[in-house]
């Protein structure tokens, strides 16, 4: 830990008015969402945390209300596939 302190960092922060409040995933919410118009392809937001040693790290967020898999003209959720029962016992 101590280490770490005495390690230059550079700290980045935005304000609401900076456009840095939309640091999550923008599309998948369902159709009765009050958010299902911002659903859009190519537009979510992530977190990015840059290391000393050069290395890159990407922290992408969803609410649980989101879908993963969406549609890839609108963003908007797309029913799951179904590829068949599971079999076995239980």
């Amino acid at each position: 830990m101590a280490s770490l302190l005495k390690t230059p960092v550079l700290i980045l922060y935005f304000t609401f008015h900076q456009r840095g409040h939309d640091i999550h995933m923008m599309q998948g919410d369902p159709v009765d969402s009050n958010f299902h118009d911002d659903n859009r392809v190519n537009g979510d937001g992530a977190v990015f945390f840059r290391f000393s040693g050069g290395q890159t790290v990407a922290l992408f967020i969803k609410f649980k209300t989101q879908a993963t898999r969406t549609d890839n003209q609108t963003g908007d959720p797309v029913q799951a596939v179904n590829v068949g029962a599971r079999t076995g016992t239980s």
